[in-house]
């Protein structure tokens, strides 16, 4: 099957550079960043990078001996809610943290360790979802919901019957993209629970790309989805 995918701008990668990256048809670098993010202008598709001083601590009510991996904000239902991920020496948790009374509330226990994480929003139908991935683990929560519904996401497979996982999550033409190693998969269009409805035929379909190259990172760029 086909989807909206761009081809290759550019074969010559210049590395991680700490100054003067280049982005061009000719010649592309990386930046070596920490405690930043890229976000949409909305001004003819620009891109913004914004920093934050590191995430020190939400409040008293986490445990002392839990590190803080992640903070994550989310809309859903034009209502703010804040996400955080923290780890011990034996295990992680998800919570969502009410801002108002500056409360947590465990929503996800006994997650392998693994130092990283990422998410991202996602509106599925009626519901605004967001989706919460470890690398090894992958969840999505609707806290617009009465009890803030968290669903497993780790018995997705795709058409070869593989685990679907990793840490590399777009939202990318009304699918959610998620890449490990050499393979990107991409879920059925505006159904990120299937991976695994393949038909040539149907261009709503899912699927999955298998690089010679490990994947680096992947993002929407200029209505087009870029793959490092």
């Amino acid at each position: 099957m086909t989807t909206k995918i761009a081809s290759l701008m550019c074969n010559k990668f210049g590395g991680i550079r700490r100054i003067n990256a280049t982005f061009s048809n000719e010649f592309i670098s990386a930046s070596d960043m920490q405690n930043v993010e890229l976000f949409n202008t909305g001004i003819n598709s620009g891109v913004g990078i914004r920093t934050t001083k590191g995430h020190i601590a939400v409040c008293n009510a986490i445990p002392s001996d839990e590190k803080i991996i992640n903070i994550f904000e989310s809309i859903q239902r034009n209502y703010t809610f804040f996400f955080v991920h923290t780890e011990n020496a034996t295990k992680g948790r998800f919570y969502i943290y009410d801002i108002t009374t500056q409360r947590v509330y465990r929503k996800i226990d006994n997650l392998q360790l693994t130092g990283n994480s990422c998410g991202l929003d996602f509106a599925q139908g009626w519901s605004d979802l967001f989706v919460f991935s470890t690398g090894k683990e992958m969840y999505s929560i609707e806290a617009g919901s009465v009890e803030h519904e968290v669903v497993s996401m780790n018995n997705l497979k795709d058409s070869e019957n593989r685990t679907v996982k990793g840490l590399g999550l777009v939202n990318y033409d009304s699918r959610l993209w998620v890449f490990d190693g050499n393979i990107l998969w991409y879920s059925v269009q505006e159904n990120i629970y299937d991976f695994s409805t393949s038909d040539i035929e149907v261009s709503t379909s899912s699927g999955f790309i298998e690089y010679i190259k490990n994947i680096t990172a992947i993002t929407p760029y200029l209505g087009s989805l870029a793959i490092f």
